[in-house]
């Protein structure tokens, strides 16, 4: 039998640790948003420079996996999807334009909005619904301009992709965030 004092103990143990590991998330998170800051500016004084994405993407992608691993939803969401648009570009199947680079900017602002809402209530409040249907709009223009649909048929025909049962619908997000959106 396991003493009172045992486990509580043990309990102060896992709330401790679950504490630092988020103070840990929200400290590299703030690193990773803090060098997307810096990328942003390297790319306004050298447009022509491209390395700029890949520390980016990089970042996002650290973002999008410890976000996971503290099981915040709305921020691994938001960061996967920016990393797939980024890698799109990488490819040079997306032409970086004003609209992405807002989209960008857009994106490291939210997320910088739920780290601090992380913080100070370990939730995630801010909704990312819009940050996510102007990704996935920009993410279908190439589609269509890769897949374009033969005269009279529906889009969806020509992707050979089943129709979608709607947005909300393909996304990581917990089915109660998924409601609040």
């Amino acid at each position: 039998m396991i003493s009172r004092t045992k486990t509580t103990f043990v309990a102060k143990d896992i709330v401790m640790n679950n504490s630092q590991k988020i103070k840990d998330f929200i400290e590299k998170t703030n690193e990773r948003l803090e060098l997307i800051d810096l990328s942003l500016l390297k790319h306004q004084r050298n447009p022509k420079d491209r390395e700029f994405l890949n520390d980016i993407f990089r970042s996002m992608r650290s973002i999008r996996n410890s976000a996971l691993k503290a099981r915040f939803g709305r921020i691994s969401e938001l960061a996967f999807h920016m990393a797939d648009l980024l890698d799109l570009i990488c490819q040079e199947k997306l032409e970086l334009d004003d609209d992405i680079h807002a989209v960008m900017v857009a994106v490291k602002d939210r997320i910088a909005q739920l780290v601090r809402e992380v913080e100070t209530s370990r939730n995630e409040r801010a909704t990312v619904k819009d940050l996510l249907d102007r990704i996935r709009g920009i993410e279908e223009k190439v589609s269509k301009e890769k897949f374009p649909a033969p005269d009279g048929m529906p889009e969806v025909a020509a992707t050979g992709e089943p129709p979608a049962a709607g947005d909300s619908d393909q996304t990581m997000l917990p089915d109660e965030i998924k409601k609040e959106e």
